[in-house]
């Protein structure tokens, strides 16, 4: 720590260096001391620079998982290192969309929708696979043109259509 009996222009980030020393110190934190209005002096809180020493800020993490977790995930400490990947369908907001679509249409029967929501992870599911062979890619439009008729009949049909077409143009099916 620094302290400075007289008031200091000494921000958080800013570095100081002692006269006459090569030592680097980092600003973290600060804090100004007043009695009954009077100013005392000033702290600056630091650490080595590009170091170790001193108090360190501790980092907390955050995670949002939406969705199923399948395998591990380390939530650390300041010396754990994780790596986690994360596949998401190139239409995975088109794929969502026609998920709350066919959840509000009130004239598609319940086995109807339940049908069409496991052609939703299916298409979802397949999308996120590394290779795409012509196969595949032709049962991913299969399953699009069940949901397609699915819906064809429906009030929401209108709505539907967009989302779709929007996935059926980013499979390249020739």
């Amino acid at each position: 720590m620094f302290q400075f009996p007289q008031k200091v222009d000494v921000e958080t980030g800013d570095v100081l260096q002692q006269e006459g020393a090569s030592d680097l110190w980092e600003v973290y934190e600060t804090e100004d001391h007043l009695v009954s209005g009077t100013y005392v002096h000033h702290d600056a809180y630091v650490h080595k620079y590009n170091g170790l020493i001193g108090r360190q800020e501790e980092k907390h993490s955050s995670v949002h998982i939406g969705g199923d977790n399948l395998g591990g995930i380390q939530i650390g400490n300041k010396l754990s290192s994780q790596t986690v990947n994360v596949n998401v369908s190139p239409f995975y907001s088109e794929l969502e969309a026609l998920r709350d679509i066919v959840v509000d249409a009130t004239d598609i029967d319940e086995l109807d929708k339940e049908e069409v929501q496991l052609a939703l992870d299916r298409v979802e599911e397949l999308s996120q696979r590394e290779d795409k062979p012509p196969s595949l890619l032709k049962r991913i439009k299969e399953k699009l043109d069940f949901v397609k008729t699915s819906i064809d009949l429906s009030e929401k049909a209108i709505i539907a259509a967009p989302y779709i077409a929007a996935i059926l143009s980013k499979i390249p099916i020739g």
